[in-house]
């Protein structure tokens, strides 16, 4: 009966549009024996597992030749949004020092992590204990921190540092001075049309909506902020702006949801 519950779970996550063909979950059953007969830390079917038991749901987004992750409970509540970044780096042979950070949504805290060949984030997630009873773990995210503050993004932006932030299919260089919002009268009724967004006749940015999350853009493709609901038609959203890594939580009037965010974002100046 375990067994059946487990490779219940695994299919739930795995994909409204894409189910598990029979060599996939052929593969899956043998890597949940393989994680409870070795007590390894195993990602199957975007389900990570410990010893064999269901522990959280990582979702990947392949990005060009990377990856962004975003780590859920197994009740489907979001917890950290894991994306892929660059910063320049002249002691590397490449010119660039590549780091994955880690938002955590509820804390608004931000952890960056270099990830070597071999590096599996699955495995850091689950040293960490970053999951406890289906939402973050206190204890696990400040141990998280304190081994990986954010050291790469901060760096001085007045030395020539550039940071890449590859998200969603958009690649972004963000300098000092790059974090600019497009000048118009703020007062005036903003537009969506579609992805793009318009205040006093101009275009001020971009917002896609998938499932419950909308993530906004800046004209020039920087993510600047997330926003995600609990549910379809919820009116309560948590954004999270990656500028500072605040999280804000506000509401919108039913069916407005993407042009009363970008308002909120517009008069905060984030947008």
């Amino acid at each position: 009966m375990k067994k059946f519950f487990i490779i219940g779970l695994t299919l739930f996550f795995f994909s409204a549009n894409a189910q598990p063909t029979e060599k996939q979950l052929k593969k899956h059953q043998e890597k949940i024996a393989e994680s409870k007969t070795k007590n390894k830390v195993v990602l199957s079917l975007d389900t990570i597992y410990k010893s064999g038991v269901p522990y959280a749901v990582l979702k990947e987004k392949k990005v060009m030749l990377t990856s962004d992750y975003s780590l859920y409970s197994l009740t489907g509540k979001e917890l950290v949004d894991i994306p892929y970044e660059c910063v320049d780096d002249n002691n590397s042979a490449s010119g660039m020092l590549c780091y994955y950070a880690f938002l955590f949504l509820q804390s608004g805290k931000r952890g960056e992590i270099e990830i070597g060949i071999g590096d599996k984030i699955e495995k850091i997630i689950v040293e960490c204990d970053l999951v406890k009873d289906n939402d973050i773990n206190p204890s696990g995210e400040n141990k998280f921190l304190m081994k990986n503050p954010p050291k790469y993004s901060n760096k001085p932006q007045n030395n020539g540092t550039t940071v890449i932030v590859i998200n969603n299919g958009n690649t972004s260089t963000v300098t000092g001075d790059m974090y600019q919002t497009v000048e118009r009268k703020r007062d005036a009724t903003i537009y969506v049309f579609g992805e793009e967004l318009k205040q006093d006749f101009k275009v001020i940015g971009s917002a896609k909506k998938q499932q419950k999350t909308i993530s906004f853009y800046l004209p020039n493709g920087t993510k600047i902020a997330e926003a995600t609901s609990q549910n379809y038609n919820d009116t309560q959203w948590k954004i999270v702006t990656l500028k500072d890594n605040k999280v804000h939580n506000t509401s919108t009037s039913f069916g407005s949801d993407t042009k009363d965010l970008a308002k909120y974002l517009t008069d905060l100046y984030y947008l």
